[in-house]
Order: C-alpha cells, then sequence, then structure tokens
C-alpha cells in the first residue's frame, strides 16, 4: 500500500480514497530517496507540506478538529 501512495502517477482523488481507506493522513519520506516526479506530483497533491532536516512530509487532506500541523509548531 505504500508504494501505491507514493505512485507518482496516482490522480489525487485516487491518492486520497487509498489514504483514508488506510487512515493515513500524512507521507513522510527521505527526500533524497523520491524521485523528481514523485516530489513534483506529491507536492502539487498536499494540501501542506513540511521539511524537517533530512526528511518530507505530504499532509494529503485536513482532518475534522486537527487541521495541518504548522511547520513552525513541528520546529519548536
Amino acid at each position: 500500500m505504500a508504494k501505491a501512495l507514493f505512485a507518482a502517477d496516482l490522480a489525487a482523488g485516487d491518492r486520497i480514497g487509498l489514504a483514508r481507506r488506510h487512515d493515513v493522513r500524512s507521507l513522510i519520506a527521505w527526500q533524497d530517496r523520491l524521485s523528481d516526479a514523485q516530489l513534483a506530483v506529491l507536492q502539487a497533491q498536499a494540501v501542506a507540506t513540511t521539511n524537517v532536516g533530512p526528511l518530507i512530509r505530504f499532509d494529503l487532506y485536513d482532518a475534522p478538529g486537527m487541521g495541518v500541523i504548522h511547520p513552525r509548531v513541528v520546529d519548536q
């Protein structure tokens, strides 16, 4: 399932549907292990993207009552 969620050719609606079915809200990966295509697509489809050191986080959708974690919260 993780491989499917990171697929560069997955449409935004399909990615969100798959993520919701498996209770996944965010994808986290090592930046240097993503292809340029994966990085571009995931950044375009995410509601928020956060870089923390060598990792990158893609919030795929807002969860009711949770919202998106702001990057400054992560840095503190």
